[in-house]
């Protein structure tokens, strides 16, 4: 289950004016920041994507759905690109930056020999990684590399401005590392419950 649809937003510059006004905290799983869910900011707007992501699968249906949607930034990090799964159904991103091509690919898995690494220790990188010292983010980068070895590529998306791509949130995704000195700005939104009524 994977689509992707170009010019989702009929006035993407108006999201990013949004974007860049609104506060953002490190949520300490991502490598980056996050807004708080985006039904407290703006609930039409949250309406509006995700009926254009179940759009994208359930077409000319009324459907009933949860999800948990933000404004997320951020910028470049060698240790950023961690090929993993969400705990939702879907998983949909709107890449919102004109300049920036950093997109998300898609894996399918080797093995399941040596899963799951321990992420407990990825996610404390990204939580604290001002803290670390070179050799300590060496050794996350070697454990990341330990962990994407474990899939093969399968789909890419460059992050075209406006772009949305959806996928099952149980694929196997990482995103695509940043370029130095870029920030990568997305709305993302992870579909937990969808109910069609008709």
């Amino acid at each position: 289950m994977i689509a992707s649809r170009d010019n989702i937003f009929k006035h993407p510059n108006q999201l990013v004016k949004l974007a860049n006004k609104i506060d953002y905290s490190n949520v300490g799983y991502i490598r980056g920041v996050r807004s708080k869910p985006l039904h407290e900011i703006d609930n039409e707007l949250f309406e509006s994507i995700n009926i254009k992501i179940l759009n994208c699968f359930y077409p000319d249906s009324q459907i009933e759905f949860f999800a948990r949607t933000y404004f997320q930034k951020n910028d470049y990090d060698i240790n950023d690109g961690w090929v993993h799964k969400d705990d939702c159904m879907i998983t949909g991103i709107v890449y919102l930056d004109p300049d920036n091509t950093s997109g998300t690919s898609l894996y399918n898995i080797k093995s399941s020999l040596g899963l799951p690494l321990d992420h407990n220790r990825k996610q404390d990188y990204f939580k604290n990684y001002d803290k670390y010292s070179e050799e300590q983010k060496k050794e996350i980068q070697e454990l990341k590399i330990k962990n994407n070895s474990m899939f093969y590529k399968t789909v890419s998306f460059t992050g075209e401005y406006n772009r949305l791509v959806a996928f099952d949130g149980q694929m196997f995704h990482s995103s695509e590392i940043q370029e130095k000195n870029k920030e990568r700005l997305i709305l993302i939104s992870f579909i937990e419950k969808i109910k069609v009524i008709k």
